[in-house]
């Protein structure tokens, strides 16, 4: 009986140091879920050929212009084109090719815009809140890497110039929140044009941008006027931006209006070297926060007509890359396409972002790596998409 005694307690010994062996691995595994994701995705880039030493750099795009519509999901898509009764979005059916790409951050399954952008921006996953960003270091951002290859540079937004999507293509900052520091980091890299569409007189003073040597506009017809001149870098701040050529003005531009004169003015300005511009449907993201429907699809409809813009342009040139996507989904907007579905403000089942994958779309000029990837599953990680950029900007210089 004794030894049958010793022999259960050796028994149930063993079973606990085996359970407590098994919690330890899984725990492992589960705290390293994200870094594991990320080393699967760098293996994924290498297999598409999306690398430096794999992309043919004759195939390389002399400009890249790379527009964000801001929690722009599937459905948000989906639901524009039943609103306006169309068969597809300018979107869709100008596009060479399309793909997905998920959006996680470092730290949450499900992303912000800071460190979604902030992927985009510098290819490397930061936490939420981050502006390009990490452990108190800064990472190069695709502003500072273009200028670094000879590129001019511009930021478009429908919101304020420091809100967390243009803040990290074009800035610094430990906290998204942090606007001063993000504004001042803007002001000093030498970025060629500024274009926001929500003024905030209390941090972004004329006095502030004339002292950082830029010519500051808050008219469309100023913008016009500073733009056909390469005398110095251009800061307009306007009222808000428009979706809609009916309601527009000179306080109030259309986003396609200020795109079209950005893109000529950057292409003017950068000669044989070319450019980076990236342009920002902010309010997407905003009416789908506020489950406003009606809003919401008004201003993805905005952002349609100026890829339109901005990708017919690109076409007449032959020497431009347009890339069309968002950073992440925000409301949880659901829709099946039935006659009989309501679009209202009940689509909406969050007031906040999802993890779900966004849709992606390439015009223009298309390298083969992007031609590669095409045909091996199009889906790509928010930061493969930051690679594509980058080496497309590499390899035009060193054609």
């Amino acid at each position: 009986m004794i030894k049958n005694g010793k022999n259960k307690k050796v028994l149930k010994s063993k079973i606990f140091i085996i359970i407590v062996c098994l919690i330890v691995i899984l725990s492992l595994v589960f705290g390293f879920t994200i870094k594991i994701s990320n080393l699967i995705e760098k293996e994924n880039i290498c297999n598409a050929g999306l690398s430096i030493a794999g992309v043919e750099s004759n195939s390389a795009p002399k400009n890249i212009v790379l527009m964000i519509g801001d929690g722009m999901g599937k459905n948000h898509i989906e639901t524009a084109k039943k609103y306006y009764e169309l068969d597809s979005l300018y979107m869709e059916n100008l596009a060479k090719y399309e793909g997905t790409i998920s959006t996680f951050s470092r730290d949450n399954w499900t992303t912000d815009s800071a460190a979604a952008a902030t992927a985009y921006s510098t290819g490397i996953k930061v936490n939420n809140e981050s502006v390009a960003r990490y452990n108190g270091e800064n990472i190069q951002n695709m502003c500072e890497y273009a200028i670094g290859e000879n590129k001019k540079t511009g930021i478009i937004t429908t919101t304020t110039i420091y809100d967390a999507t243009p803040a990290c293509f074009s800035g610094h900052a430990d906290n998204r929140y942090d606007i001063e520091d993000i504004l001042n980091s803007q002001l000093n890299n030498n970025i060629n044009l500024f274009i926001s569409g929500q003024k905030d007189n209390d941090i972004v003073t004329q006095e502030k941008i004339e002292k950082a040597k830029y010519k500051y506009a808050d008219t469309y017809t100023e913008l016009l006027e500073y733009s056909s001149s390469i005398e110095s870098n251009i800061f307009a701040d306007f009222q808000s931006i428009s979706w809609d050529e009916k309601n527009a003005n000179d306080k109030t531009p259309t986003l396609s209006s200020v795109s079209e004169t950005a893109l000529s003015y950057l292409n003017e300005i950068s000669e044989d070297d070319g450019f980076f511009l990236m342009i920002e449907g902010a309010d997407i993201d905003t009416y789908s926060h506020l489950n406003n429907f009606h809003s919401m699809v008004q201003e993805l409809y905005g952002f349609d007509q100026a890829v339109k813009t901005v990708v017919q342009w690109a076409e007449d040139r032959g020497d431009t890359m347009v890339i069309v996507t968002a950073d992440h989904e925000t409301g949880d907007l659901r829709y099946d396409d039935l006659e009989t579905v309501s679009l209202n403000d009940n689509l909406f089942h969050s007031e906040n972002h999802t993890s779900q994958d966004v849709r992606v779309f390439f015009y223009g000029v298309v390298p083969y790596s992007v031609e590669h990837w095409n045909r091996l599953g199009q889906h790509l990680d928010n930061t493969q998409l930051s690679r594509v950029i980058r080496e497309n900007i590499y390899n035009y210089k060193y054609r």
